[in-house]
């Protein structure tokens, strides 16, 4: 009877054991499965944050990028309305064979271009000074930073097409002279047509 006791009981030890084997492999899995999960979800997220960060500096980029596009339009533009009328000091006394003529139909074109010009100028001059203090060979920009001047060179460059618009309709009421013949007005009309088709790509948004 004691033996078949003992046997009994050992019996039940090596059932108890296997179940209690089986119990800890199956714990063991389920952490080793726990840990695999923490793992792949901790990878999960530093590559988010990675991506995120790539996405960040690539708005940031194009938004340089941007604004340098729109600073060599505007720039452009300036060089060219203000060499035909010769307002600033540069650009002084260049138009005096053929000033007279232009907007000679209608001199209030010819008013409402100059004026649009000094509009434009000044924000021109103002974002130029922003881009060279907080932008230019920089690096690390804030996205502020970068908000406050693509902000600035909107409004410049919408400067810049009001004045275009006003510097072509001058055009259009110019009168044709030896000094200022019809190839010429024409070429001037499809430059500006032209500039304004290229500013039109590169109006910014502040966002």
């Amino acid at each position: 009877m004691a033996v078949k006791d003992l046997d009994l009981a050992k019996s039940d030890y090596a059932n108890i054991s296997l179940i209690s084997d089986r119990t800890l492999t199956t714990s063991d899995q389920k952490i080793k499965q726990a840990q695999n999960n923490y793992e792949m979800s901790k990878n999960n997220l530093n590559n988010s944050k990675a991506s995120l960060a790539t996405a960040k500096a690539n708005i940031l980029k194009n938004a340089v990028n941007s604004l340098t596009n729109a600073y060599i339009i505007a720039r452009n533009a300036r060089d060219y309305t203000d060499t035909i009328l010769s307002l600033t000091d540069a650009n002084k006394n260049k138009n005096i064979d053929y000033e007279m003529y232009l907007g000679a139909k209608n001199l209030q074109k010819k008013t409402n271009a100059i004026a649009s010009f000094w509009n434009f100028n000044s924000k021109y001059l103002a974002t130029y000074d922003l881009y060279s203090q907080k932008i230019a060979d920089k690096k690390d920009i804030p996205k502020e930073t970068i908000s406050e001047v693509l902000a600035s060179a909107n409004s410049t460059l919408t400067a810049l097409r009001n004045h275009l618009h006003d510097f072509k309709d001058m055009l259009d009421d110019s009168m044709a002279a030896a000094s200022l013949p019809d190839n010429s007005l024409s070429n001037m009309k499809i430059q500006v047509s032209t500039m304004l088709a290229d500013l039109e790509q590169v109006i910014l948004s502040p966002n």
